[in-house]
């Protein structure tokens, strides 16, 4: 069976158990059944080299026992149910760490720690289980490779589930770039503490294998991988990722925050020869965890702190390291410079490669950058290189994502290092910018010569985006001048929006151990958007709500500044608290959702919401409650549909206006630069 047809048919089986929900839940479910499934097959072999060998999971806990059964008739519905809660779940938390094979049962003891059985249909669960021990042999090479291809998908699941400031999980072409130019030895260590499901791990670890000429090379290899992720779904798919990769014990994959520990808790012992990470940013840390860090240094910036975390694991003199960070980090002030002084006074910050917009696309759009340094030295001098978009490419995503071929004239340039239209060199005291008592440390450089792309053929591409913008714009102005609707008369009435939309309250108890994707809402009409992922510990609501797609919903605390909108599909299934109120389009309603979001932005319906907000002093607002919002009314001309299409057109005219006015400075920019430099 294809892949894409198993993960069809597992799923198709999930979603008739109205208790789990698709996403992260559906995809832990399937992740520790098949972590189950591959242990098992993994020890089979075992048990085959070595006759002596005793699992350390009790008989009645092992996936051969009480997943496929002796009899032919294993145990399904209720029963299966009991067992997976009352004793599988336990008994692998809890499983003794001791004799022979304790690292084996730390392994699986760490792996099912904070993880939990989300189907509440045991008929359903035993078709899931079945359905695996059907189709999948991991004794098989064949079903090995297809677990691999799984593997893929549900990190694309993970991937797309976790949007929230900070993780975003490393294309392999970024991995494979970063991996081949540090380019580890067999016997060094190699680190990554915040490993996410170990990417880097992974790609480190075939490279080491690839060098080694014995069997004791390929026992050390093995040994010196170390990765070490907070959160238990990449932990567990990290694990995975090893065992299939040929590391029957991965018991160097734990299970922690290395943040939680004091810096100075890490001594020479904990040093290492290589660190590869794409540490959380866009996250921030709670004030516990930052005070683990010297005063002066401390941020609640997730990114930030992992830095300091970096440069105290390396070992002096020789240790080196490659790190993606955003250009936030390269600019930032205060306590960054700070951390930026250090990294430059203590480290020798050879090279920045300035990775191209999207590269994380379609997930986040964050411009980012890997940044190459070592323990050898103080920095003198860093080179750049601004990785150039592919030809005809304007933005990478899921049909053009980013490739490894993207990174082929980076990779041969690091061979030998010169000065070229994409490649320059600085010295740190130009980096250096002094205010008084301050200095600044100002890494986010460009090309002095070849900013952006600037040459003539530069000038001509940028000339022809805002020409062709520009067409864009008079078309759209001719379809508003010309539309009958505003020529002539038409009918409007007023109804209520409780006469247009109905109140929904998807709502559902907060799990502790979930993560959530919160949603808020923009000002100005800007609609919905990801606000943060927070685990169910870190809510301060017990209650959340469910939102879907096409969903109307508004902001109690900034309705007043235009805080409405309706739900796109990308963030369909996503969470809002109270503090979101939303709606559903009613079946005789004479507006839709989108047409009330648009017509909201009206000055005169924005002083009505306004009113109803103000609060006991001029420069106070109240929160604005649904009984207003129900009551608002809201003007609906006959021809609604074609007039919320005009309005579309309105706001499509007002952000490519805005586009217009950037490429129209950039232009200008590029003239002057054409023209300074000949």
């Amino acid at each position: 069976m294809t892949i894409s047809n198993l993960l069809k048919k597992l799923e198709t089986i999930m979603r008739r158990d109205d208790a789990i929900n698709p996403g992260l839940q559906s995809m832990t479910q399937l992740v520790w059944m098949f972590f189950l499934k591959l242990w098992d097959d993994r020890e089979r072999e075992r048990e085959f080299e070595d006759s002596d060998y005793v699992s350390p999971i009790p008989e009645q806990l092992r996936w051969r026992n009480w997943a496929v059964g002796h009899d032919g008739k294993p145990i399904t519905g209720k029963p299966l149910l009991e067992f997976i809660e009352g004793l599988l779940f336990p008994g692998l938390r809890d499983l003794a760490v001791d004799g022979k094979h304790r690292e084996e049962a730390q392994v699986v003891r760490s792996v099912f720690e904070d993880t939990y059985n989300y189907m509440r249909d045991g008929t359903l669960i035993r078709q899931i289980i079945d359905t695996i021990n059907e189709d999948v042999d991991f004794t098989k090479k064949s079903d090995t490779h297809l677990f691999g291809d799984l593997y893929e998908n549900l990190l694309a699941g993970l991937q797309a589930g976790a949007k929230d400031g900070g993780e975003f999980y490393t294309p392999r072409a970024v991995t494979q770039f970063m991996v081949d130019i540090i380019d580890p030895g067999v016997n060094e260590t190699v680190l990554d503490p915040a490993c996410g499901t170990g990417g880097f791990l992974t790609a480190s670890l075939e490279a080491k294998r690839n060098k080694a000429k014995t069997t004791n090379d390929a026992r050390l290899a093995q040994s010196t991988i170390r990765g070490v992720e907070k959160k238990p779904i990449p932990h567990m798919l990290a694990t995975t990722n090893m065992i299939l990769h040929g590391v029957e014990v991965p018991s160097n994959i734990r299970r922690n925050n290395m943040l939680a520990s004091p810096l100075t808790s890490w001594g020479d012992s904990d040093r290492v020869d290589i660190i590869l990470a794409n540490p959380p940013y866009g996250g921030t840390e709670k004030e516990i965890v930052a005070s683990n860090f010297p005063k002066g240094y401390a941020s609640g910036e997730t990114f930030d702190l992992f830095m300091l975390l970096f440069m105290r694991l390396l070992k002096k003199g020789t240790g080196r390291a490659a790190i993606v960070l955003p250009d936030g980090f390269l600019s930032g002030g205060k306590n960054k410079d700070k951390i930026k002084r250090k990294l430059l006074s203590e480290f020798n910050l050879h090279t920045i490669v300035r990775l191209p917009k999207g590269v994380f696309a379609p997930y986040t759009t964050i411009p980012t950058n890997i940044l190459f340094f070592d323990a050898s030295k103080q920095t003198r001098q860093i080179w750049y290189y601004q990785v150039p978009m592919p030809e005809g490419i304007k933005m990478f995503g899921k049909t053009r994502p980013f490739r490894n071929s993207d990174l082929d004239r980076v990779r041969a340039w690091f061979e030998k290092k010169v000065e070229n239209d994409h490649a320059w060199v600085m010295d740190i005291e130009s980096l250096i910018e002094e205010d008084g008592k301050n200095i600044h440390f100002d890494l986010d450089q460009y090309h002095p010569n070849f900013e952006s792309g600037v040459t003539k053929d530069s000038f001509q591409h940028q000339l022809a985006q805002v020409h062709g913008l520009a067409t864009s714009i008079q078309d759209l102005c001719g379809r508003l001048q010309d539309s009958e609707l505003l020529s002539t008369d038409f009918e409007v009435t007023w109804p209520r929006t409780k006469e247009l939309l109905a109140r929904i309250k998807r709502s559902e108890k907060v799990i502790l151990e979930q993560e959530y994707q919160m949603l808020g809402v923009r000002l100005d009409g800007n609609g919905p958007y990801h606000r943060e992922t927070k685990l169910g510990s870190e809510l301060s609501t017990k209650t959340v709500f469910k939102v879907k797609a096409g969903d109307f919903v508004y902001s109690r605390l900034f309705a007043w500044r235009g805080a409405f909108g309706v739900i796109p599909a990308e963030l369909d299934g996503f969470y809002v608290s109270n503090e979101f109120p939303t709606y559903e389009s009613l079946p005789d309603a004479t507006a839709t959702p989108s047409y009330i979001a648009r017509i909201l932005q009206a000055p005169s319906l924005l002083r009505v919401v306004e009113k109803d907000c103000e609060g006991s002093t001029p420069t106070t607002r109240n929160r604005y409650k649904e009984p207003f919002f129900a009551d608002l009314k809201i003007p609906v001309p006959g021809e609604c549909e074609n007039l919320s299409l005009l309005l579309d057109h309105a706001e499509n005219l007002r952000q490519m206006a805005g586009a217009a006015g950037e490429m129209a400075d950039k232009l200008g920019a590029i003239l002057a630069e054409v023209i300074a430099t000949g």
